[in-house]
């Protein structure tokens, strides 16, 4: 994790020595609940959560570079039984306007560090792997430097190593995949 973090650091400060011309905080998040009362009651939490901090390349601010961290969480309630996946991710985010007024905007997250933990019943298990995520939206300005819009987001983590007691870990494969809408909020300096 280190490691990762001094290469993702030591990458945004080696673009940041060309032409930063703008400093930029994002922030993007969905938190929903649900539950279903039938002979058992079922209820549902899911809440994914990203923030980035970045500079922008390009002197009219249309292309912007950063450091991207994720966080979700889904837990399902059935029957007394809880199952979850949760993680936590750490990464790189290119962010373009495509549009001249910059109100549509696309952004790509690539998360060298993903950590999951899913819990089915009793059982535990960790995982650690890579994600991506591309989000898609309407962002328009709201006032003097601060963006809200609403974004569709494709998240897709591919975990490569699971454990069962987070110290050692074997090769396997997991996947998880979530479409999701959100609220995007944006500060541009």
């Amino acid at each position: 994790m280190k490691t990762k973090s001094i290469i993702l650091l030591a990458s945004l400060l080696f673009c940041a020595s060309f032409n930063a011309n703008a400093f930029v905080v994002d922030v993007n998040g969905l938190y929903m609940s649900d539950t279903l009362d039938q002979t058992t009651e079922a209820t549902s939490t899911k809440m994914m959560a990203d923030a980035s901090v970045g500079i922008s390349l390009v002197q009219d601010q249309w292309f912007l570079i950063g450091l991207s961290f994720l966080s979700g969480n889904v837990t399902d309630k059935s029957a007394g039984v809880t199952n979850s996946w949760s993680t936590t991710d750490l990464g790189l985010r290119l962010f373009v306007f495509i549009d001249r007024i910059k109100n549509w905007g696309l952004g790509v997250d690539y998360n060298i560090d993903a950590r999951g933990k899913i819990v089915t019943g009793a059982s535990t298990e960790y995982w650690r792997g890579s994600s991506y995520k591309i989000d898609f939206g309407y962002t328009p300005l709201l006032f003097h430097k601060v963006y809200f819009g609403v974004r569709v987001n494709y998240y897709v983590a591919a975990y490569d190593q699971s454990s069962s007691d987070n110290i050692t870990f074997v090769a396997e494969k997991n996947t998880r995949t979530m479409l999701y809408p959100s609220l995007y909020l944006g500060l541009r300096f």
